[in-house]
């Protein structure tokens, strides 16, 4: 812990119990501390304090009089004097410390520095002490602009436009991904025209209510560059173009719970939004031909999962539903615990081709399934497309074809046989006719 630096006890003597304080608390708080005892003069101060001032030794600066500083004005000295707590923001001369030499000092020029000085009392009100809380402005202005630097550089390196709106509705900063999103070249200009969102003529009213009444929001909208050209809203370099823009609004509150500035993330989906349309449409047509194909289908993952399916053509088949998306597909199709014996998918996993396999079902039905490994990039199979046929009335009419064919055979060889039999007594016959009409 850091010793206090004192001044010879002679000159320390303050009445009654003077409260110092504690190694820890001075030397680590952010702020600059200076103690003085009855008669003003310095017997000790913190680190940040001599940062503050250039102090490098502070045993060269200890003995030095409050009421002798020469930044001082002579209202501050007297209301001192006077017994009364002081609040001070002055330009602080450093030149004007080493003229008097009033203290050693590194710096030099003028620092702003705001404080208090403090009267220090006894438990019978007399003045025992004084303390000085000094804070440099100056630095902590170049702290704080050295953080708005970083944070405004962190912010245009990011690939999302961000805007921020006071409370009226009126834009005090964008960055530069916004910029290019709408086109603004110059974006000090368009933030000093302090242009209202309320009037920006392309921003749908679900977007200004939200600004309004400060709620959060997600919507997407066209943004239309001709409008804001044709209206003057700001100066854009985009008149023909049109985009899409995603935005999220959200309202920004400060410590105290109170709601201050608004503030937008906003992205270029124009390439996302005609994607997902054409998408759409595929899936649309892709859709409709699914919807227009005799076999029922379904997409399965190699731990039987369904993804998808469309098993319209096959509900007489499965008159309680099949192939459940989400589900797996021997328990939401044959009600069982485990894979079916001679799984289709199965095999398909293993010869990595297509395979077939027929199954009976309850009502003498017969579906024949084919299962189509679906390959990744990296070769692993990714899931298999299940075409399930109904076959009954397809197996039924072979069945019967065969028959009528078989039927069609037998009356063949009848008539054969028939021809055959009802010829040779026709070919006597005949024999005879010819005999008899010879001997005539």
């Amino acid at each position: 812990m850091a010793r206090i630096q004192t001044f010879p006890k002679s000159r320390l003597k303050l009445d009654d119990k003077l409260i110092l304080f504690s190694d820890v608390v001075k030397e680590y708080l952010p702020i600059g501390l200076e103690l003085y005892d009855r008669n003003g003069l310095l017997i000790d101060a913190n680190k940040a304090e001599m940062e503050i001032m250039g102090v490098v030794d502070l045993n060269e600066a200890l003995g030095i009089s409050l009421f002798e500083n020469p930044n001082f004005s002579d209202k501050i000295i007297d209301d001192i004097k006077a017994g009364q707590d002081v609040h001070f923001s002055l330009e602080y001369d450093f030149d004007k410390v080493k003229t008097t030499d009033y203290f050693k000092t590194v710096k030099k020029g003028i620092d702003h520095i705001d404080g208090t000085i403090s009267i220090i009392r006894n438990k019978q009100k007399e003045i025992i002490g004084y303390l000085v809380i000094s804070q440099d402005y100056g630095a902590i202005q170049f702290k704080y602009e050295n953080l708005y630097n970083q944070m405004l550089t962190i912010m245009n390196s990011l690939p999302v436009g961000i805007e921020l709106y006071d409370n009226d509705g009126t834009i005090s900063f964008l960055n530069d991904t916004d910029a290019a999103i709408f086109g603004i070249s110059d974006i000090e200009g368009a933030i000093r025209k302090k242009p209202s969102i309320y009037d920006n003529p392309n921003v749908p009213d679900c977007v200004k209510n939200a600004v309004y009444s400060k709620k959060p929001i997600s919507v997407r909208f066209p943004y239309n560059f001709k409008t804001i050209a044709q209206t003057k809203y700001y100066s854009t370099n985009k008149n023909n173009d049109d985009v899409w823009v995603e935005c999220n609004g959200k309202p920004i509150i400060d410590p105290n719970g109170r709601i201050g500035s608004y503030t937008f993330v906003m992205e270029d989906v124009t390439e996302k939004t005609r994607a997902e349309e054409e998408l759409k449409e595929s899936n649309q047509k892709a859709e409709l031909i699914l919807n227009n194909i005799n076999s029922g289908l379904a997409y399965i993952t190699p731990d039987y999962v369904v993804q998808w399916e469309n098993m319209v053509k096959c509900s007489t088949a499965f008159p309680n539903g099949a192939y459940r998306q989400g589900e797996l597909c021997y328990k939401s199709t044959y009600n069982r615990r485990s894979p079916c014996e001679n799984c289709v998918i199965q095999r398909a996993a293993v010869s990595h081709r297509v395979e077939q396999m027929r199954i009976f079902l309850e009502e003498n039905r017969m579906v024949e399934l084919f299962a189509t490994p679906v390959f990744r990039n990296t070769g692993e199979i990714d899931g298999f497309v299940i075409r399930i046929d109904d076959i009954t009335d397809k197996e039924r009419m072979i069945k019967e074809l065969k028959h009528a064919e078989e039927s069609d055979r037998l009356k063949s060889v009848f008539l054969a046989n028939m021809s055959h039999e009802i010829r040779t007594p026709l070919n006597a016959i005949v024999g005879f006719s010819n005999l008899a009409c010879r001997n005539k």
